[in-house]
């Protein structure tokens, strides 16, 4: 579409996709009329939007449209602006997809991940992922639990890891760490700071260049 000199949109081009899925015919006059139909809670994304492309940057941007049928769609708009002669914008170019089906596998997969941590938690299964490269690891809340530690960010050191494990086990889990196999179990205990101590079975699978 064309930029006024005082900003408004002066006249549409090429949207008739987009009018398409706001039930629109695509005939009406007033430029951009789809926008009238973004979600009352996403105005503010339309708006910051706006805001860019007038100081000529480029957007990216998604929001739902409420289409004429009463039904939600999504939609994933790239926006660039151009600048005239003197520097000011006077066109907007871009693209849009609809990614409604994309917001729902989303959801689905942060349901699924949802009532994964759930049954995790209620069976006290955890697990973790560790780097050797920089000595990093990362780990689910339960088996933070499970050793009695804070919750944080990444999992403890290799060395704090083993310090934790029984003195009569240390040896034995140490060694199959350092060799390890492409899929192996292990029993140990954990001596956890209060004091306590919990048995833990390990299922390991470790991944080679």
């Amino acid at each position: 579409y064309d930029v006024a000199p005082d900003g408004r949109v002066a006249s549409k081009w090429q949207v008739g996709g987009i009018d398409g899925l706001a039930g629109q015919s695509g005939q009406s006059d007033a430029p951009l009329a789809w926008l009238t139909q973004i979600h009352p809670d996403d105005v503010p994304i339309l708006e910051s939007r706006d805001q860019r492309l007038r100081l000529g940057i480029p957007s990216t941007d998604e929001f739902r449209l409420l289409s004429a049928d009463g039904r939600v769609r999504w939609l994933r708009v790239y926006s660039r602006p151009e600048r005239g002669t003197s520097g000011e914008v006077v066109r907007v170019v871009g693209a849009a997809k609809e990614i409604t089906q994309d917001k729902r596998w989303e959801e689905a997969l942060a349901d699924s991940e949802s009532k994964l941590q759930a049954t995790s938690r209620t069976a006290r299964v955890g697990y973790w992922e560790h780097f050797p490269d920089d000595n990093r690891t990362i780990c689910s809340p339960v088996l933070w639990r499970i050793w009695g530690l804070r919750p944080g960010r990444a999992g403890p050191t290799g060395k704090v890891f083993l310090d934790m494990i029984h003195p009569d086990d240390r040896p034995r889990i140490a060694a199959a760490y350092e060799d390890p196999v492409p899929n192996c179990r292990h029993e140990y205990r954990v001596l956890r700071p209060d004091g306590t101590v919990r048995y833990v079975f390990e299922d390991l699978s470790a991944d080679f260049d």
